[in-house]
Order: C-alpha cells, then structure tokens, then sequence
C-alpha cells in the first residue's frame, strides 16, 4: 500500500507462521494484530482484580492475627505462624508485582519500548528474588497450616 499524498509513505502486510498479521511501515514501529485475549486492557484488568484480592487476604489475615493476640484466650501456635506466614507472603507477593510493574512501565522516550529491552535495570535481581522467598514462605504457611 502506498499513501497518496506521499508515496514514499509506504505499508505492507505481512502473515507470517502461525498466521499472525504484521502491518509494516517504514517508521521504526511494526504492529502485530493480536487476539482479544492478548489485549492490554484484559491483562491491566486480571492484574488489577488479583491485588485488589491480594490486599483483602492481607488485610483478612493481619486482622485475625492481631484478633488473636489481643483476645484472652490460648490460640494454638501453628494458628499465630500460619497468618503470619500469609502476611509475609502477601507482602513479598505485593513487592513483586509493584516493582514488575515499575520495571515494565519504564519506557524508552524516543521508542516507547521498555527499558528492560535495551539493558538490564538496577531493580530486576531484587524483584526476582522475590519468587524464591515466596516459594519458602509458601512452604512454610503449608506446613503450619495442618497443625492448626
């Protein structure tokens, strides 16, 4: 395709494997049609719902423990390792995802690419840490949990 006011201005489309549509410019910018699925607006909503419900379980979970501790009667331990091996993991689980999002949202001016194409950002070994201690305060609320 080619523009009329301006015929150097040209377009192509292009299907490559898997039937996937590229529209090609001679801008810098190539733009890959994509399924609803794969929409930006489905994805900001899905993660927008799962903190929203991660902060009710933190909030849940730091609300019974504090119940507990200040109430008179005798809680079984496991009961006290167990929410605050929720509290814990929802925190690093809430860390994660908020510096996930400041990596991915820090854009190259000229491009608009991420940065994390183009080099490796200051924040990536800390944020991915974070997984593996998820992982074993994960294990340990499994392991406090059947002994309530």
């Amino acid at each position: 395709m080619q523009e009329r006011e301006d015929p150097s201005s040209q377009l192509a489309i292009a299907t490559r494997q898997y039937g996937r549509s590229y529209l090609l410019s001679d801008l810098p910018n190539t733009y890959i049609k994509a399924n609803w699925y794969e929409s930006q607006v489905l994805h900001q909503v899905l993660l927008g719902s799962s903190i929203l419900m991660l902060l009710i379980a933190l909030w849940n979970w730091a609300y019974a423990l504090m119940r507990d501790l200040f109430k008179h009667e005798k809680q079984p331990w496991a009961a006290y390792m167990a929410r605050l091996s929720g509290i814990v993991f929802a925190l690093l689980m809430l860390t994660f995802l908020i510096g996930f999002a400041a990596i991915a949202t820090d854009t190259e001016p000229v491009s608009g690419n991420p940065k994390f194409l183009f080099e490796l950002p200051g924040l990536l070994p800390f944020v991915l840490v974070l997984p593996l201690l998820m992982a074993l305060t994960g294990l340990a609320l499994l392991a406090f949990m059947p002994l309530i």
